[in-house]
């Protein structure tokens, strides 16, 4: 009787810790994104994001990677570029795009890679949108993103594809190496 008594007791304590957690392992150690996409590619993507700065040979980049896995089927980063070291971002409004004149603007690039690597970027004119920072520390960073992004012909000089992205909600966590 004092067996059934703890098999009970252990079965219960077993699907106990197996719950639903809203909060999984993977959000804790690579954050999350997810965004609408349509044009020549349409979805709903959703994965992971962390962030990551570096300078080498004088020149500076910070970005917010994200990309889905297991399997692989899209990458989007958003990146500044800079000849002077570049901080961690603060909260507010930055651009995305060439046109830009902001003291720290950004480019945006996209790869789908279900579809033979298409690649999309927001580096060609009338191409681009805006990250909105909300939360930024060295923890974490949370945001928003929209924007439109084109595919080049580098062979031909011209502009064959676009995508537009747009709902983007992100929270970064800093890069895990």
């Amino acid at each position: 009787m004092n067996y059934r008594l703890l098999t009970i007791a252990l079965v219960a304590a077993f699907i106990g810790a197996c719950s639903d957690n809203s909060s999984s392992i993977l959000d804790d150690q690579f954050g999350e994104v997810t965004f609408n996409i349509s044009g020549d590619i349409t979805g709903e993507k959703s994965g992971m994001a962390d962030f990551y700065s570096m300078s080498s040979f004088g020149i500076s980049t910070w970005e917010i990677s994200m990309s889905d896995f297991n399997p692989s089927t899209f990458s989007l980063v958003i990146m500044a570029f800079s000849n002077e070291d570049i901080e961690r971002p603060g909260t507010g409004t930055y651009p995305i795009g060439p046109n830009s004149e902001s003291d720290l603007y950004f480019s945006a690039y996209y790869a789908d890679e279900s579809i033979d690597y298409e690649e999309y970027s927001s580096d060609f004119e009338g191409f681009g949108g805006t990250l909105t920072i909300t939360e930024s520390n060295s923890d974490r960073i949370r945001g928003t993103f929209q924007m439109t992004l084109g595919m080049f012909d580098y062979d031909n000089g011209e502009v064959i594809g676009e995508v537009a992205i747009s709902s983007g909600s992100f929270t970064a966590l800093p890069r895990q190496f």
